[in-house]
């Protein structure tokens, strides 16, 4: 968005107070090995203000800017740097040792008899996989829910938001059960 274009196509001259506002709708992608999994999202959004006077740029700085935060999604902490280091820590490492342990038994009885160290490899390998999975459902996340969004564009999420809520559903059902289990 821009008022440079209507002016210079009837005065052809750019104009001294111009702005121009481009808006990245795009996604960030399902699986993306070529950027650091803990980088915030990268969107290329950029508003661009020059003028001769101070508080035209002002104005239309904090139009913009108020249009931005009054609209803005409550999901936007999805995107954030470092957020993926931080669930790690929290949930794709107990998850995984979890997991490793509800399967303990299954791999003893198959591998530990055949040879210690298939277990051992077993319990390794099961342990990387399922922080995989956890990387993969991160980006699943980030996916679904994207950053910038128009409000009548969000036809194709709602399946995709169904799914992960099923996801993450089933997992917290399943904490809560084993914790009750405890008791």
């Amino acid at each position: 968005m821009t008022n440079g274009t209507a002016y210079q196509t009837f005065s052809h001259s750019r104009p001294i107070n111009i702005f121009e506002l481009t808006l990245d709708f795009s996604k960030s992608p399902l699986i993306d090995f070529s950027a650091p999994v803990s980088a915030p999202t990268a969107n290329n959004s950029q508003l661009s203000v020059e003028g001769d006077r101070e508080a035209w740029v002002a104005a239309i700085t904090d139009a913009v800017l108020g249009v931005a935060n009054a609209r803005k999604t409550h999901r936007a902490w999805i995107h954030r740097g470092q957020l993926y280091d931080l669930g790690v820590l929290i949930l794709g490492v107990p998850f995984a040792l979890y997991l490793c342990w509800k399967l303990s038994t299954s791999i003893e009885n198959h591998l530990g008899t055949v040879n210690k160290f298939l277990a051992d490899a077993a319990y390794i390998y099961l342990f990387f996989l399922t922080l995989n999975l956890y990387r993969a459902l991160f980006g699943y996340t980030r996916w679904t829910f994207p950053l910038v969004e128009l409000s009548d564009n969000r036809d194709t999420n709602a399946g995709h938001r169904a799914f992960w809520g099923t996801i993450i559903l089933a997992l917290l059902v399943n904490v809560i059960w084993e914790v009750l289990k405890l008791f």
